[in-house]
C-alpha cells in the first residue's frame, strides 16, 4: 500500500477532486450523472469528483494506492465505489484554488472506494481554523476490472441526498470511440484543406486581376498574371487569338521597345527578331542577360545609364512610377517573344514593353486598337 496523501484539503462549496495534471477538473454535476451514487463522481472519464460535508474549511483526507481490494473499516459510516480508467502520469488533489500533487499513478482500470463518516455534522457547515473536526474521508484505489458503481453503505441524511441527485442526473454522453475521434480529425483535416483552397483560390483571383483565369491561362502562365495585373480584360483578348497572331504581336511589342530604345537597328537585335518571328531559340548572346547588355549599351554608357535609373528610383518614390532603361526593357520583351509558346510569348512581350513606359496604358490602348481594326499596333 501507498499512501499518496494525508492531510487536511481546504474545501470550498463541499468539493474536491482528483485529475491528472494537465487536465481540468472533471464537471461536479456531470461526474456523478447516471450513477447509483452521488459521493464520488466518476463517469466523466480521467478523474474523480469527490463530495464532502462540509461546506467550507479544512477536511481531513488520506488517499491511498493499493495492489488489492484492501478491507472496509467498520467505523466508516458512507462508502461508495466506482470503476476508473487511469492514464499513466502524474496526478493532483484539487479544491477550489487549491492543489497538491500525490504522485505518479500507473495505467489501467482501477476501483475507487471513497468513504466518508460524520457527513451530517459537517454538512453545510463552515469550519473555522478553531473548530473541532467533524467529518473525514478517505479514498483508496486498487486495480480492478470495470464493474457498476455501488453504495456499499449508508449512513447520513447528507449521503442520501446526493446519491438521489445522482439518480436524477442524465449520465453524460459517452467518449468518442477511436473511430469517432478519426472521423472527427478527417473532418477538421477536410475543413482545414477547404480553407486552404479557398484562401488560394482567393489569392489567384487577385493576382489574376480580380477573376479566375481559365485553365489555358493557368498553363501559359510565364507574364499573363502579371500582364493581368495591368489590364485583365487584355489578357483574355490575347489568349483568343490565333497563336500566328500571338507570334507576330508579340514580335511587334518587341521590335517597337528596341526602336524606342534606339537599338532597333543593330544586327544583334535584328537577328533576336527574326528567330523569335520563327518561334526561336534566340541567338547568342541573348540565352545571357548580362552579356546581350554590354552587347547592345557601349561600356562608356553604362555608367550614366545606371546612375540615371538610381536617381529616378530615389527621387520618384512620391511621384510618377520610375521606369526601366529603354534598353532594359528591349531586351526583357526581345526575351519575352523569344517564347516557344506564342501564347506565353505575346503575354511577355507586351507586358514587358507596357511596364517599360511611364504610363503602361498608352501601351494596353494601342494593342487594344491593333487587336479591334487590325490597324499596325505601335504605328
Amino acid at each position: 500500500m501507498r499512501i499518496l496523501f494525508d492531510g487536511d484539503v481546504p474545501v470550498h462549496y463541499g468539493f474536491l477532486h482528483l485529475r491528472a495534471d494537465g487536465h481540468d477538473d472533471p464537471d461536479l454535476t456531470a461526474a456523478r450523472g447516471g450513477q447509483a451514487n452521488g459521493l464520488c463522481g466518476a463517469a466523466v472519464p480521467g478523474g474523480l469528483a469527490l463530495t464532502t460535508g462540509t461546506h467550507t474549511g479544512a477536511v481531513p483526507v488520506r488517499a491511498e494506492l493499493h495492489d488489492a481490494e484492501p478491507p472496509l473499516g467498520e467505523h466508516w459510516e458512507d462508502v461508495v465505489e466506482v470503476p476508473l480508467e487511469l492514464a499513466a502520469g502524474e496526478y493532483l488533489l484539487t479544491a477550489f484554488g487549491w492543489a497538491v500533487q500525490i504522485g505518479t499513478l500507473p495505467a489501467g482500470s482501477f476501483r475507487a472506494r471513497w468513504c466518508a463518516t460524520r457527513m451530517d455534522e459537517g454538512y453545510d457547515g463552515a469550519r473555522l481554523d478553531d473548530d473541532p473536526e467533524t467529518d473525514r474521508y478517505l479514498l483508496q484505489l486498487w486495480p480492478a476490472p470495470p464493474a457498476p458503481d455501488a453504495v456499499v453503505r449508508l449512513g447520513s441524511d447528507c449521503a442520501a441526498y446526493w446519491h438521489g441527485v445522482a439518480a436524477t442526473t442524465d449520465a453524460p454522453p459517452p467518449p468518442p470511440t477511436p473511430e469517432m475521434v478519426a472521423e472527427l480529425e478527417a473532418e477538421a483535416e477536410r475543413a482545414r484543406e477547404a480553407a486552404v483552397t479557398a484562401w488560394d483560390a482567393a489569392l489567384e483571383i487577385e493576382a489574376w486581376g480580380g477573376r479566375a483565369p481559365t485553365a489555358q491561362l493557368r498553363a501559359v502562365g510565364g507574364r499573363a498574371a502579371q500582364l493581368a495585373g495591368l489590364d485583365r480584360e487584355l489578357v483574355d483578348l490575347l489568349a483568343a487569338m490565333p497563336a500566328r497572331q500571338q507570334r507576330h504581336l508579340a514580335v511587334e511589342a518587341a521590335r517597337h521597345a528596341c526602336d524606342l530604345a534606339g537599338v532597333g537597328d543593330v544586327a544583334l537585335v535584328r537577328e533576336a527578331l527574326a528567330a523569335a518571328r520563327d518561334g526561336g531559340p534566340l541567338p547568342h548572346p541573348w540565352g545571357d542577360w548580362s552579356a546581350t547588355w554590354d552587347a547592345l549599351v557601349p561600356p562608356d554608357e553604362q555608367t550614366a545609364d545606371e546612375l540615371v535609373a538610381e536617381v529616378q528610383l530615389v527621387l520618384n518614390l512620391g511621384g510618377d512610377r520610375p521606369v526601366l532603361a529603354p534598353e532594359a526593357t528591349a531586351i526583357d520583351a526581345v526575351l519575352a517573344a523569344g517564347e516557344s509558346d506564342p501564347a506565353r510569348a505575346v503575354m511577355g512581350a507586351v507586358d514587358a514593353l507596357a511596364r517599360g513606359q511611364r504610363d503602361p496604358r498608352t501601351v494596353l490602348d494601342q494593342v487594344r486598337r491593333h487587336l479591334a481594326d487590325g490597324a499596325p499596333p505601335f504605328g
